[in-house]
């Protein structure tokens, strides 16, 4: 399968031609116009940005340095296909991660947050008005974004940023696959509105009921740890 290019490109930039490339492919990946597995065909990136074969070829071997593709030998590059068990792994620490961020944003001052991400939320209701679940999916991955920039941590949002890249095509799977989207974008709203009061506890187990219906959504809940039978009856206790 080919690459999508309904997304019209204005061109190269002066800069950098391999910065330039690997950033429009991390937006592709972003925007979830990608399928685990899927190939990245190079002449077809060549004949579509009107580029040489080595400015495409070092950016892929930059987004296969990262872990988001893989080259086969012969064959060419393709989207890396997590196992189901590296995927609940990525989700587990996604959860880790954020509730760090969630917790050090509550711990500040943060008068913008609820603003910022109330306008977010608008544009994801109209989205969901739309039925598109693509774009409510980029948006709230841009809701936590905010909550990772309100954490005022530098090495936490590099280090999201980067697990993003290569387990968002299995996030946007899990929403689309959801059968409560709504309860979803809800569970989001509360998180936002948790940090906001300060209230870390309430941030934390909201963070973690969001990524239960996400695994559950994609049939792998009972592979984590975090909420196998076994785990909740100790917490319980």
């Amino acid at each position: 399968m080919s690459i999508s290019t309904d997304v019209p490109v204005s061109g190269p930039p002066k800069g950098s031609l391999v910065d330039w490339l690997t950033d429009v492919l991390k937006q592709r990946i972003a925007e979830g116009r990608y399928g685990p597995g899927e190939w990245i065909r190079e002449q077809a990136l060549q004949k579509e940005f009107g580029l040489s074969n080595g400015p495409v070829r070092e950016a892929l071997e930059r987004l296969v340095g990262a872990g988001v593709f893989v080259r086969e030998a012969r064959r060419g590059v393709r989207i890396v296909n997590l196992t189901e068990q590296e995927v609940v792994e990525l989700f587990e620490l996604r959860i880790g991660v954020l509730e760090m961020a969630a917790e050090l944003a509550a711990r500040q001052s943060n008068s913008t947050l609820a603003e910022d991400c109330n306008s977010l939320f608008r544009e994801i209701d109209k989205s969901v008005a739309q039925n598109k679940s693509e774009d409510v999916s980029k948006l709230l991955a841009d809701v936590a974004a905010k909550v990772f920039w309100a954490s005022d941590n530098q090495q936490i949002f590099k280090n999201w940023n980067d697990l993003n890249l290569k387990i968002r095509i299995y996030a946007y799977a899990a929403f689309r696959n959801s059968k409560n989207p709504d309860e979803i974008i809800d569970m989001w709203r509360r998180l936002i509105d948790a940090i906001v009061d300060g209230d870390i506890r309430s941030s934390k187990t909201t963070i973690r009921g969001i990524y239960k219906m996400m695994l559950m959504a994609l049939g792998l809940e009972k592979r984590s740890s975090l909420f196998s039978r076994r785990n909740a009856t100790q917490a319980a206790r």
